[in-house]
């Protein structure tokens, strides 16, 4: 089975975080995002996985770590770049096209959501379907209608007045790409867009009703955004708590209490905070009086007389005597600024 992952989006809502490093490469409990989709959907016996990136050196990044990944694995990384962003439907395009013409067995997932699910008993089926989950406002999303069966009848990308709440969830499996291929292709010769991008969604739609290929639908009972800072970080709390660790050569000194679930790494020094519940703390870091909850912190931050909550705080930053939500870039220094008269 193959993979295509779509990853070329520019993470602007995750800004400024995201101008250091690429959004799927932002951590989640100690680990990037992509590690967790990756070992999602590693256990279906995949030979090849298609990261359908951005061009230049944060796509690079992506397909570096992939490639380090997966190669220990035996499972081969064939890279595909969207030189433009055309939407959903014309990135997939661009990760088929990377197959050439092996398009049988084709799993699309998307690359800021994480699932719960088992697809082992639909996969034998040994047909199309893509996963959906009831929701409570689905103009959000595509929704999709469906008759007794199971099977797709009808799609829509957002729709203003729907009378379906299925809503579809980013996770497409076609026994045989190649009618979807073409299918957006289409789209792209007619010229068809929606919001101003190709949407996957319309070329789906195409397929079922004007095609008439056969789609079913797949309940997915988790479904776990990562897309912005406020879903991210209810996802880290959820992980936080299936995946809690703290290393058995984490330096703990003065009077430090760590309140679960965390994920503290071995070689973090943590002297006299508090800290947790639902904090990762990345390689390298020191943490000294201070408190921090409900936070992602990436490697190598150094902390003193501070108090953070509810924050995404990246690689190589130090702040001191500050109290601080929200989202910090790499490489940052913040400080209280001193008053008082200058020395001069």
């Amino acid at each position: 089975m193959k993979l295509i992952l779509p990853l070329a989006g520019e993470g602007k809502r995750m800004r400024p975080l995201s101008l250091g490093r690429p959004k799927p490469l932002i951590h989640v409990a100690g680990k990037p995002l992509l590690f967790w989709i990756y070992e999602t959907f590693g256990v279906y016996d995949l030979q090849t996985v298609v990261p359908v990136v951005s061009p230049g050196k944060m796509g690079e990044r992506i397909v570096a770590w992939s490639r380090a990944y997966w190669e220990e694995r035996g499972v081969k990384v064939i890279p595909a770049v969207q030189e433009e962003p055309l939407g959903l439907g014309h990135a997939v395009l661009v990760g088929l096209e990377a197959l050439k013409e092996d398009l049988s067995s084709v799993l699309i997932a998307l690359g800021d959501t994480l699932f719960d699910l088992d697809l082992r008993e639909i996969l034998a089926r040994g047909v199309n379907f893509i996963g959906v989950r009831e929701v409570e406002d689905p103009r959000r999303f595509g929704v999709v209608w469906t008759d007794a069966e199971g099977r797709i009848t009808e799609l829509e990308e957002k729709p203003e007045n729907p009378t379906s709440n299925l809503a579809i969830v980013g996770i497409y499996y076609f026994t045989q790409a190649y009618p979807l291929k073409e299918a957006i292709r289409t789209l792209m010769q007619w010229g068809v867009k929606t919001r101003g991008e190709y949407q996957l969604t319309d070329a789906l739609e195409l397929l079922v009703e004007q095609w008439n290929v056969p789609l079913y639908a797949q309940p997915v009972e988790g479904w776990h955004d990562a897309g912005v800072p406020e879903t991210l970080l209810k996802t880290h709390e959820l992980w936080c708590e299936r995946h809690p660790h703290i290393g058995d050569n984490v330096i703990v000194r003065g009077r430090t209490k760590i309140f679960p679930p965390v994920v503290i790494p071995d070689g973090v020094v943590l002297e006299d905070v508090e800290i947790g519940p639902f904090v990762s703390v990345g390689e390298g870091s020191v943490l000294e009086r201070s408190r921090i909850r409900h936070a992602v912190l990436h490697e190598n931050v150094h902390l003193l007389d501070a108090e953070l909550e509810y924050a995404l705080v990246g690689g190589h930053v130090h702040i001191r005597e500050l109290k601080l939500t929200g989202l910090v870039g790499d490489y940052t220094s913040l400080a209280r600024k001193k008053t008082g008269p200058s020395s001069d």
